[in-house]
C-alpha cells in the first residue's frame, strides 16, 4: 500500500498522471550514528529527457525507516521539479531480489538432484527384490517338478545375491551423496533464510514525481532509522617501565537495519536529533532554595557531562582536527561529534562492528593498591590526564599491561584535560601475603570489669617489578557502636581510621626486589558480662 507522505514543490506545475517510473540507483555515502538512531544519506545520479514526466523510484530502502524523515535534495546538474511523494514498505513477490532468486534456483537444483538419487536407490532395491523373487520362483518350480536341476537353482541364487550386493554397494554410495547434498541444502537454507530476511528488511520503496528540463541531475536522499546505536570501548596498553598509557578510543556500532553501510563516511554523535516538524518547547524551570550541600552537588553535576545520550543541541563547540588518527572532532561540555576521514563499512548484523576513533599516548603515574584482608592481591592503577580533544564516555575497557592482557574494567566519563584514575587489573608482580600472628578468642582475658581481646596480623608486600612501585596498603579496624566498647589501634599507632568505614591506609614505595612487613594490631575491650559479635 502506498501512502502519501509529503508534497514539496520547486515550482508550481500541474501535469496529468505520470505514465512511468525510473529506478534510481543510489549508494550510501554517509551515515551518522546517534544513540538509538542513525541518519543514512544516499547519493544518486540520473539522466532524464526534457519535460519528461516520471516517478523516481528509490527501492531497497530499510522497511522500518522513519517515513516522514525522508529528504530528497537535487544539488547538481539539471534541476528537477518535485511533486507528490509516496512511500511503500509492503513486501510483495515483485520485491524479490536477484540474490534470493538465484538462491531459490540453486535450492531447486539441489532438491532435484536429491529426488533423482532417492529414485535411483528405489530402483536398485526394486531390481534386487525382483532378482530374489525370481530365484525363489525358480527353486520352487524345480522342487515341484521333481527334476534334479541343482545347477540351475544355484545359478539363480548367485544372480540374486549378486544383484543384492550390487544394490547394497550402490545404495551406500547414494546414501553418502544424499548426505552431502543434505549438508549443502542445510547451509543453503540458512543462506536463503538470511537473504529473505534482508529482502523483508529492505523492501521499502520511495517514489517522487518529478519533471526534468533535460540532462543529468545528481543529489541525495536521506532518512532516519530507529535502532542503531554505538557504545564507547577502550583498549588501554600500560607500559610500567616507560610510565606511559596508550589509549585506543573505540566505538562498538550496532545496527540491524537490513542494509549494509558499505564504504560510508561515518560520524558518531552523542546526541539524539529531533525529528519533529516544529521546535520542541522546553520544559519549565522552577526555582527554589537549595541547601549548601545540595547546591555543591548540583554545581559539580553541571560541570561534568550529564549523559552520553543528551538530545540538547551542542552550542559553543570547539573544533579539533586529528589528522594523525584520521578523525575530525567537534566537542562540547555535554558531548561530541566525531567523523572518521577513512570510509568504513558496517554490515547489518546481530553483533557489533568495532571502529577506532583515535589513539593517544599519555604520561601515566602508576601505583598499586591492596586490601590484604579481602584478597591477597594488588591492583595496578594509572593516573593520567585525558589527552583526547573530546570527553571520555563511560564504557568498557580492555587492559593490556606490559604486553600481557590483564582483564577488563570500566572508564568513567572524563572531560578533556581532566585527570582520571584507571584500574588496570591485578598487578601480578606485587606479591601480597597476610599472616595471623595472634588472634585471641572470647576468653582471652578479664581484667577487673573488662574483657580484653587482641588481634595481630602482618601483611608482607614484595615488589617483583623492574621499577620502583608506590603501593597503598589498606586495612580495617572494627568500629564501636557503644561507648562501653573500646577499640584501640596499637600498630600502626599514629594512623587514624575512617570513622565511617574503619579503613586506614599506609603508603610505601618499594624498590625492585624489596619486601616489607606491615603489622596491624588492635585491642577491643568491653564489659566482662557482655557478649559482642565476633566478626572482626
Amino acid at each position: 500500500m502506498k501512502t502519501p507522505v509529503a508534497i514539496t514543490l520547486c515550482m508550481s506545475f500541474a501535469y496529468p498522471l505520470f505514465a512511468g517510473s525510473v529506478n534510481v540507483d543510489s549508494t550510501i555515502s554517509s551515515v551518522t550514528v546517534y544513540q538509538g538512531m542513525a541518519k543514512v544519506t544516499r547519493s544518486f545520479e540520473i539522466e532524464l529527457n526534457a519535460a519528461e514526466k516520471t516517478s523516481l523510484r528509490f527501492d531497497g530502502l530499510p522497511r522500518y525507516l522513519v517515513a516522514d524523515s525522508v529528504q530528497l535534495s537535487v544539488s547538481g546538474g539539471t534541476p528537477l521539479s518535485i511533486g507528490t511523494v509516496s512511500f511503500d514498505n509492503e513486501l510483495t513477490p515483485a520485491d524479490k531480489s536477484d540474490s534470493v532468486k538465484a538462491l531459490e534456483e540453486r535450492m531447486r537444483g539441489l532438491e532435484s538432484k536429491r529426488d533423482a538419487l532417492v529414485q535411483k536407490k528405489k530402483m536398485l532395491n526394486v531390481r534386487a527384490s525382483s532378482m530374489q523373487a525370481l530365484a525363489t520362483s525358480v527353486n520352487r518350480g524345480i522342487a515341484e517338478s521333481g527334476l534334479d536341476l541343482y545347477s540351475k537353482a544355484l545359478e539363480a541364487m548367485e544372480e540374486a545375491e549378486k544383484a543384492q550386493q550390487e544394490a547394497f554397494e550402490q545404495s551406500t554410495v547414494i546414501d553418502e551423496q544424499i548426505r552431502v547434498l543434505d549438508v549443502e541444502k542445510d547451509a543453503l537454507a540458512m543462506e536463503l533464510k538470511l537473504a529473505r530476511e534482508k529482502d523483508d528488511a529492505t523492501c521499502a520503496e520511495y517514489l517522487v514525481e518529478a519533471v526534468s528540463a533535460g540532462g543529468k541531475s545528481s543529489g541525495t536522499i536521506s532518512y532516519y532509522i530507529d535502532g542503531p546505536r554505538w557504545e564507547p570501548f577502550y583498549i588501554v596498553k600500560a607500559d610500567t617501565q616507560q610510565g606511559t598509557l596508550n589509549v585506543e578510543y573505540k566505538a562498538s556500532v550496532y545496527q540491524q537495519s537490513g542494509e549494509d553501510w558499505d564504504n560510508a563516511l561515518v560520524t558518531l554523535e552523542t546526541a539524539r536529533p529531533s525529528r519533529s516538524a516544529e521546535p520542541t518547547k522546553p520544559r519549565p524551570v522552577f526555582l527554589h532554595k537549595v541547601e549548601p550541600m545540595a547546591r555543591d552537588n548540583m554545581i559539580m553535576k553541571s560541570v561534568r557531562m550529564e549523559s552520553a545520550m543528551m538530545a540538547a543541541p551542542m552550542e559553543a563547540r570547539a573544533a579539533f582536527a586529528d589528522a594523525s588518527n584520521a578523525v575530525t572532532v567537534t566537542s562540547s561540555m555535554t558531548g561530541f561529534s566525531a567523523t572518521l576521514k577513512d570510509r568504513t563499512s558496517i554490515p547489518s548484523a546481530d553483533k557489533a562492528t568495532s571502529i577506532t576513533i583515535m589513539l593517544r599516548d599519555m604520561d601515566c603515574a602508576f601505583h598499586s593498591e591492596t586490601i590484604p584482608m579481602t584478597a591477597e592481591s594488588a591492583f595496578l592503577l594509572g593516573k593520567v590526564k585525558n589527552a583526547f580533544p573530546l570527553p571520555l564516555l563511560r564504557g568498557q575497557m580492555q587492559a593490556i599491561v606490559d604486553g600481557s592482557t590483564n582483564g577488563t574494567g570500566r572508564i568513567e566519563e572524563t572531560l578533556p584535560n581532566e585527570e582520571i584514575t584507571i584500574g588496570l587489573g591485578v598487578n601480578q608482580n606485587i606479591i601480597v601475603k597476610r599472616k595471623t600472628i595472634a588472634e585471641k578468642g572470647k576468653d582471652s582475658g578479664i581484667f577487673g570489669s573488662k574483657r580484653v581481646e587482641e588481634r595481630h596480623y602482618v601483611n608482607t608486600i614484595s615488589n617483583r617489578m623492574s621499577v620502583p612501585q608506590r603501593i597503598v596498603v589498606k586495612d580495617r579496624l572494627p568500629i564501636s557502636k557503644d561507648e562501653k566498647i573500646e577499640v584501640k589501634l596499637l600498630e600502626p599507632a599514629k594512623l587514624t581510621p575512617d570513622s565511617e568505614t574503619g579503613l586506614f591506609e599506609q603508603e610505601i614505595t618499594l624498590k625492585p626486589g624489596e619486601s616489607v612487613d606491615l603489622p596491624t594490631k588492635f585491642r577491643v575491650s568491653y564489659p566482662a558480662d557482655w557478649t559482642i559479635n565476633g566478626n572482626y
